[in-house]
């Protein structure tokens, strides 16, 4: 129908078109489209048109008004067909004959059907296929919630961290694109790095909660087809090779601590002297063309190679490749002040400034010797296979060499040479002395530098300073020739720099400058940059200042003399002098040009600017910007480093370790409005779902913020009152840090992950007489006792035990028990016991009135009840297993709850919920039994047994319950009451009124006794009223005894 339509269309729009016009355009265009129509045709079908929409007369008209404008239609005729028939010769193209338009129309129209049926089959895939996907993820999630509470787990503190706190960072921005936008690396770990199955795991596997459960857990329900998805969580996930490696390279390193006191044989103990080189060694980069062809735990290549690259920096500041290693904590000093006056942390400060630089002068020396080679293999440059020849000089010289030879050293460098290799060849070598000089400084020889240039002759002052530095104590000789030669090197550098671009020597100027220490106003050293100047150059130049000052001060025994002296010296082109402000000045530079927004513009190296950073001295912030560009792992590891050797304090905030005034300038602002501490980046690396099934993992990163750093700066504190108060404060923020993390650990364990890390609990049954040692241990060694103290042990779970059962969630309140037991507070774990089991006593304690708690006779099964029955069945438990034995843990159990007569309390609340369950079942004399037999709790029968039960001192869950034990017992009481009088009633009844004397007398009299037991309690309630908890207990229990008098 669409084709009829269209092909109706088009012959309705070619009657009504201009035939002239027609004609006009098609003759126009046949040469373009080489059509194939004869011209005899198209003529016919014109004239067919012609006769078929024009008129005769309106022809006549036409060609009357044609004529009067003196237009000859017949030429114009044979014009056109003269310029058709021309037209169609020239192009020679297709003809027209045989083209099937209807059936092209046909096919297009077929293509279009068959086009929008493939697209629509593709969109309803795509949403079938979505719809598919969040449903599972929903069900999964679902399940995973549902498994993890069966654990024990809280839940929420397996999503991801909220954004509430300022604890955690927020996300990276949105314009900031590293890999996955918005997303941590190590949340989206499974899906960045694909794991192998043959890695290594790392230690062994710990239970699962598989078979039956523990009575302090429960169950899980497997229904809804959900048994698959059960089977493939509790498989323990296999964590990557880097992570493996990582991990136990971080258990070594907090296992070798020494603070903690534990005593290892040397079996056992596993020391790690250079944690930082082993990092560094522990992984590989992949070998692929493209850098970002491969993600590894969130990294790519390029990142791995850069992490590489800043854990062996971090080696060689805290000097682990020397014979002695400092030790943990060593570095500590220097978190407490940005440039403290004390010995102790200027020395510490210098030991890493010269750290840094070292590692930037190996890092130029591999660089340059590698060219070197790379440029003989591709013969660009030849060196003599002899030992002399690969000398680290010659080698030099040849890089200084192939500089030339490429043009990147200017020709007006080459005024002053090196020395020839032999006198018999004395023009072999055109080597640029003062290049040499500065490639030779700059790879940290200043020997071979000063021995350069008394080669050539040159005895000036660049020599004499260069030897200053090479000499270990300086004399007064010394010391005046050095003022001299450092401000006549200052000279030279001005003379240099005054001469035109064509004749100046950058190399010279820049040795001269160097040399000029405490004369260049700061940054003038980088305003004669010498060819392919870096951000290492520069760097490494400021380095150069520092450590020079320091050194040549710190040998005249007065720190920062020199510099100060020098000061005082001017000069005519007013450069004022430069401050000697150290590592701080540094940062204060970096951030005048700019911080990050300089150095990582558009966040795509965040590496670049975290090792800047670590040259300055400001870990801390390094591992910030590192964290907030989503390079997780790198993060953690470096902070973990960082703790060990003291270069930042776990209770400190990042960008305060020092604390500095400008971290908040500028445009440092978005990095650092966040308190970042130490313990959120651990914790939240820990608490991600890769390390699940991996306590002993989560447990070594955890402890690696109990770090030694007291042990260093004590130095710092010993002084004033003032400053002993300062220390004990840092101290006790430090454990509370740890401690927190530590328990926060422990309460996110399931029953099984407990038994890993702390042990089992010992009962008469797996009890060993070789455990008595200090008295009886009541729980089996795990984990953390391998690191802490067993007495610290049992303090951590004490605490923790202390916050689940303030909490006062169910769960919580039956970990808190196991908690307490395992820590051998048993008399916490039978108040805790007490009170639970008080606490549900009652069938309806939430409505706070005597009047509906205990309302009806006989109660219906609630939530309560079942609760109730939970508590009595770990009560039950417990009082059979270490009240009842006789065993050497139960006798040790036992004469710890004796002072406090917490059994018999015990007893009494188990025999309490048992009086509930007579009760509701409506055995009301059983009830009545149970309660006269309770063992620490008398409820008067007589009005004489009122005052003792006045005078008896309750304890406070048996106080807790005193209103429920009265209104139980006094509705039992009436109900006996009404079924006694029933008897009597039918009895009455059953012999027409004439019934036996006796029989009349047994329940008159027992009609007696319930009436005075009811008034009995009245009055005692009376007597208590203060002690209980409704307010209306006394008129309740008035009303129950008035009745009884009726």
């Amino acid at each position: 129908s669409e084709l009829d339509e269209l092909l109706a269309k088009s012959q309705r729009l070619t009657s009504s078109a201009n035939v002239g016009g027609f004609l006009s355009g098609l003759s126009l265009g046949l040469g373009d489209t080489k059509s194939s129509r004869g011209v005899t045709e198209l003529r016919e079908a014109s004239r067919e048109i012609s006769r078929a929409n024009v008129n005769e007369s309106g022809a006549l008209e036409a060609f009357r008004q044609l004529s009067q404008r003196n237009f000859d239609a017949k030429k114009l005729q044979e014009e056109v067909s003269s310029r058709v028939t021309k037209s169609l010769d020239e192009s020679g193209g297709m003809r027209l004959e045989g083209v099937d338009i209807e059936g092209y129309l046909a096919h297009h129209h077929d293509m279009i059907v068959i086009k929008s049926i493939d697209d629509a089959m593709k969109v309803a895939e795509r949403n079938i296929l979505g719809t598919q996907r969040r449903w599972a993820d929903n069900e999964w999630s679902s399940f995973r919630n549902q498994y993890m509470s069966s654990l024990g787990h809280r839940v929420d503190n397996w999503g991801i961290i909220s954004k509430s706190t300022s604890m955690y960072p927020d996300t990276a921005p949105k314009h900031y694109t590293p890999g996955k936008p918005g997303s941590s690396a190590i949340l989206d770990m499974s899906a960045a790095s694909p794991y192998s199955l043959d890695m290594p795991t790392f230690r062994g596997t710990p239970s699962t909660a598989v078979g039956k459960p523990s009575v302090f857990e429960t169950p899980l329900p497997v229904t809804n087809g959900i048994y698959s998805a059960a089977k493939r969580i509790m498989q323990k996930p296999v964590l990557s090779e880097m992570l493996t490696k990582h991990a136990e390279i971080i258990r070594k390193l907090v296992l070798s601590a020494p603070h903690r006191g534990i005593s290892r044989s040397p079996q056992t103990k596993e020391i790690i002297n250079a944690p930082c080189a082993a990092l560094a060694e522990s992984f590989s980069v992949p070998l692929h063309g493209s850098t970002k062809a491969v993600v590894i735990d969130g990294l790519t290549k390029h990142d791995m190679i850069a992490y590489k690259a800043i854990l062996s920096l971090l080696s060689s500041i805290v000097s682990e490749d020397e014979a002695t290693v400092p030790s943990a904590g060593y570095f500590s000093p220097i978190c407490f002040d940005s440039e403290t006056a004390e010995e102790v942390t200027l020395k510490k400060r210098e030991k890493l400034s010269v750290g840094a630089m070292r590692y930037l002068e190996q890092q130029m020396w591999r660089q340059w010797s590698q060219a070197v080679d790379d440029a003989v293999a591709c013969g660009e440059l030849r060196i003599p296979p002899s030992a002399a020849a690969q000398s680290r000089m010659q080698r030099i010289k040849a890089f200084v060499n192939y500089q030339q030879s490429l043009g990147i050293i200017p020709i007006q460098c080459l005024r002053s040479k090196c020395s020839a290799a032999s006198p018999s060849a004395p023009d072999a070598e055109q080597t640029s002395l003062w290049a040499f000089v500065y490639h030779a400084i700059r790879c940290g020889d200043i020997k071979m530098a000063a021995s350069e240039l008394q080669k050539c002759g040159n005895q000036g002052v660049a020599l004499l300073v260069l030897n200053c530095f090479l000499k270990p104590d300086l004399n007064l000789n010394d010391r005046q020739e050095l003022h001299y030669a450092v401000s006549a090197c200052h000279s030279q550098f001005l003379s240099e720099m005054r001469k035109p671009d064509a004749q100046k020597d950058v190399y010279r100027a820049f040795v001269f400058g160097l040399l000029s220490v405490g004369k260049l106003e700061r940054g003038s050293s980088v305003s004669c940059p010498i060819p392919e100047f870096t951000i290492e150059d520069f760097m490494w130049t400021e380095l150069w200042f520092i450590h020079s000052s320091r050194k040549l001060g710190l040998s005249m025994k007065t720190p920062l003399a020199l510099a100060h002296s020098l000061a005082q010296i001017d000069d005519e082109d007013d450069h004022q002098p430069r401050p000697i402000t150290g590592e701080a000045g540094l940062f204060d530079l970096i951030l005048e040009y700019g911080g990050a927004d300089y150095f990582d513009s558009d966040r795509s190296t965040p590496f670049k600017y975290a090792t800047v950073l670590f040259i300055c001295q400001r870990y801390g912030d390094a591992v910030v910007h590192l964290w907030t560009a989503n390079k997780v792992i790198p993060a953690v590891h470096l902070t973990v480093l960082c703790l060990h050797y003291g270069l930042i304090l776990p209770h400190v905030p990042l960008t305060q370790n020092p604390f500095h005034l400008s971290h908040r300038s500028g445009n440092e602002t978005a990095l650092t409005t966040v308190d970042l501490f130490p313990d959120a980046i651990i914790k939240r690396f820990v608490d991600n779902q890769t390390f699940l099934q991996y306590p002993e993992i989560k447990l070594d990163y955890t402890l690696s913020l109990d770090t030694d750093w007291l042990t260093h700066s004590k130095s710092l504190f010993e002084g004033s009152p003032e400053e002993q108060e300062l220390k004990d404060v840092h101290c006790m923020r430090s454990q509370a840090v740890v401690n927190n993390a530590v328990e926060s650990l422990v309460l996110s364990l399931s029953t099984d992950q407990l038994a890993v890390l702390m042990g089992e609990l010992v009962t008469d049954g797996n009890f060993a007489t070789s455990q008595v040692v200090n008295g009886i241990k009541y729980r089996t060694g795990g984990v953390l006792d391998e690191y802490l103290k067993t007495s610290t042990v049992d303090v951590i779970l004490r605490r923790c035990a202390f916050r689940l059962a303030a909490t006062g969630g169910e769960q919580d309140a039956v970990r808190a028990v196991l908690l307490y037991q395992l820590a051998g507070c048993h008399a916490e774990a039978v108040n805790e016991l007490c009170k639970q089991l008080a606490s549900h006593l009652s069938p309806n304690a939430s409505r706070g009135s005597a009047a509906s708690v205990w309302a009806g006779s006989a109660p219906k099964e609630t939530t309560v009840s079942t609760q109730r029955n939970l508590w009595r069945g770990l009560s039950d438990t417990f009082y059979d297993s270490c009240l009842q034995n006789k065993g050497p843990v139960s006798a040790s159990i036992q004469r710890a709850l004796a002072p406090y007569a917490l059994a018999d309390v015990l007893k009494t609340m188990m025999d309490l919920c048992a009086a509930v369950d007579y009760f509701s079942v409506g055995e009301y004399g059983r009830v009545l039994d149970v309660l006269d037999g309770l063992p620490v709790m008398v409820l008067p029968q007589e009005e004489d047994q009122v005052a003792a039960a006045v005078d008896l001192k309750l304890h406070d869950s048996l106080a807790a319950v005193l209103d429920d034990v009265m209104l139980m017992a006094m509705r039992a009481v009436r109900s006996l009451y009404e079924q006694t009088r029933f008897q009597q009633k039918s009895s009455s009844a059953g012999f027409g009124g004439s019934i036996s004397s006796n029989l009349f007398t047994d329940k008159d009299q027992k009609v007696q006794k319930l009436k005075s037991r009811a008034s009995a309690i009245l009055m005692y309630a009376c007597r208590v009223k203060s002690r209980l908890k409704y307010p209306d207990t006394v008129s309740v229990v008035s009303k129950i005894e008035s009745s009884l008098l009726c």
